[in-house]
């Protein structure tokens, strides 16, 4: 039994079956209210931005180079910012 107030976080490569598992954790009662944050989409969503931030998102993505530490970091934060 997994107590309530527990955060779950699944890392892996694109196509790992992160998702997946979140899918079969959904379908229980008690994480039924789950958060599911892709990180991916988000990226992605950025990039289509014309801002700078956006631009070079898209330069690192059009790239297949991994994001700096500091944009993701300031990504999640924002994100767990509307908890």
């Amino acid at each position: 039994m997994i107590p309530p107030a527990t955060t779950l976080v699944f890392l892996g490569r694109s196509g790992c079956g992160k998702g997946t598992q979140i899918d079969f954790l959904k379908e229980k009662p008690e994480f039924a209210h789950a958060l599911e944050v892709k990180t991916g989409e988000l990226f992605r969503g950025i990039a289509k931005s014309n801002s700078v931030l956006g631009r070079k998102v898209k330069e690192i993505l059009d790239a297949g180079a991994l994001m700096p530490m500091w944009i993701a970091l300031s990504l999640w934060a924002g994100v767990f910012d509307r908890i």
